[in-house]
């Protein structure tokens, strides 16, 4: 097994996220944000997204980091909703036939929202999105499902669940 030195790593990143010439590489920011999550350094975590953000507003990636954070951490539901807003607008803006991005995005903070009326819409919305691009995909279907069963919408979750069978 290969030894994990999350540590060394987060200084290697710090020093790439530092350095004048590399400020920009958000990428950078991004994974050491990652790992910060890993150790469960929250504070850290949330800070290094922030950087990030700041450098390159548009990173689906570090949003989603963000908002990871927003509610598994600190749980607040309205600045995630809102981040939420900013991620799937940028979605459509440069991943608009990323259905596997859809599906992902609104599984995860799905399962993070603890119902959450204007998440698990968000939420339902993407994965609807998905399930538009790739009707044929009976994981995509069954999430829908789900969701739908989430949002008390029992009728139209059972009738996707046929149409996922």
């Amino acid at each position: 097994m290969r030894s994990k030195d999350f540590k060394g790593a987060i200084d290697m990143l710090t020093t790439i996220a530092v350095n004048n010439k590399f400020s920009w590489f958000t990428p950078a920011e991004a994974e050491k944000a990652r790992l910060l999550l890993l150790l469960g350094e929250w504070e850290s975590a949330a800070e290094s997204t922030n950087r990030a953000l700041q450098i390159d507003p548009n990173s689906v990636e570090v949003l989603s980091l963000s908002i990871l954070v927003l509610l598994a951490k600190d749980s607040k539901y309205s600045a995630a909703s809102t981040r939420l807003g900013e991620l799937i607008d940028l979605i459509n803006e440069t991943e608009p036939h990323n259905a596997r991005l859809c599906h992902d995005t609104a599984a995860l903070f799905c399962r993070l929202c603890a119902r959450n009326g204007p998440i698990l819409a968000q939420c339902l919305a993407l994965i609807t999105k998905a399930t538009q691009i790739e009707p044929r995909n009976s994981v995509f279907m069954t999430e829908l499902a789900y969701q739908r069963t989430l949002a008390t919408d029992y009728r139209a979750a059972l009738d996707t669940y046929a149409k996922a069978c």
